[in-house]
């Protein structure tokens, strides 16, 4: 928890010495929101899936750091809302990701295809689950205005969840029957990103 909390304040700390700064700046702060539409299947036990129609929304924010006019390296940390509409599990799962992203650019300058990679893990919200990986690729096409750039990006996004409890119940022998299981929300990701 305390990584975590130094991540987060790293991040908005950082981000009060990025405007001053010139136009070749290494820094920059970005805000990301999209939507997340759940593929594939989540397996609760070998015998137990079901296909995904989980639904979410995000809501990131990214600080910065350009290498060179290619590469860029960053932290970052959002809040994402899975809603299932699943017969087993629960019907939400809130998480909070941290994370480190690289992304590299066709050209230095100017309006260039980008390609973004994730990797962290979520601080959990609720009771109901334990915090796991955070995974994602995104393709997208940054577009430079005067004083900030838009991104739309499609990706790939996984998401762990640990220690979720499923509950079952058996028709033919009128029980419930309770799992903890990990699963997997796997989903394709709609974003839009603004540059400060």
């Amino acid at each position: 928890m305390r990584f975590s909390l130094l991540i987060i304040l790293s991040i908005f700390l950082s981000s009060s010495n990025i405007n001053g700064q010139d136009k070749d700046k290494k820094l920059s702060f970005s805000i990301e929101a999209g939507h997340l539409s759940g593929i594939g299947k989540i397996h609760h036990t070998e015998d137990i899936y079901y296909e995904n129609f989980t639904k979410a929304s995000r809501l990131r924010f990214i600080l910065d750091y350009k290498l060179n006019g290619y590469f860029s390296t960053g932290l970052g940390f959002g809040l994402e809302g899975y809603q299932s509409n699943l017969p087993v599990g629960a019907s939400y799962y809130n998480t909070a990701p941290l994370f480190l992203e690289f992304s590299g650019k066709l050209k230095d300058s100017g309006n260039t295809p980008v390609a973004s990679f994730r990797l962290g893990n979520s601080m959990k919200l609720a009771e109901i689950f334990e915090s796991g990986l955070h995974l994602g690729v995104d393709l997208g096409y940054l577009i430079k205005l005067k004083k900030i750039s838009l991104r739309p990006s499609v990706g790939y996004n996984l998401q762990q969840i640990r220690n979720t409890s499923i509950s079952i119940y058996d028709e033919n022998s009128n029980n419930v029957t309770s799992y903890e299981s990990n699963i997997l929300l796997k989903s394709l990701s709609f974003n839009l990103r603004l540059t400060l």
